[in-house]
């Protein structure tokens, strides 16, 4: 399994609501440390000590941690999300990046919504797409 090791992104892109912490996406949280890690970090809100990207989870290279690659990606009920840093647009679509989507759709058969700031994108995996997903992309 990985460590932070100074990957900082999802404490920018995740937003955090909390009674000690409320934090939109797409804002750096004002305990991190860019490049270093959390200040609080042995008293950092449960949020955050659960939140795991798959990155953490895997023995995946460092050349695919999120900091590098300017994504991550977690899974959330039926689908797996990816948070791209809206400063890489196109991380998602290319590079190390996109070969991960690809593998998460293809090899996996995720369906993945991948989160590029406000922009939702989605991309089906091979297997049936859950009635629950469905209603809740039309709302």
């Amino acid at each position: 399994m990985n460590s932070c090791d100074g990957c900082t992104l999802c404490c920018n892109l995740e937003p955090v609501t909390t009674p000690e912490l409320t934090k939109p996406a797409n804002r750096w949280c004002e305990h991190c440390e860019v490049g270093k890690g959390c200040r609080i970090y042995d008293g950092r809100p449960q949020a955050c000590r659960d939140f795991q990207c798959l990155w953490l989870a895997s023995d995946a290279p460092p050349s695919m941690r999120p900091d590098r690659i300017h994504l991550y990606a977690f899974k959330t009920g039926d689908v797996t999300k990816v948070c791209v840093d809206p400063d890489y647009p196109d991380a998602w679509r290319e590079g190390l990046g996109g070969e991960l989507v690809k593998c998460l759709t293809s090899l996996a058969h995720e369906h993945v919504i991948v989160i590029t700031g406000r922009q939702l994108n989605f991309v089906p995996g091979d297997k049936e797409i859950p009635s629950k997903l469905m209603i809740e992309w039309v709302l």
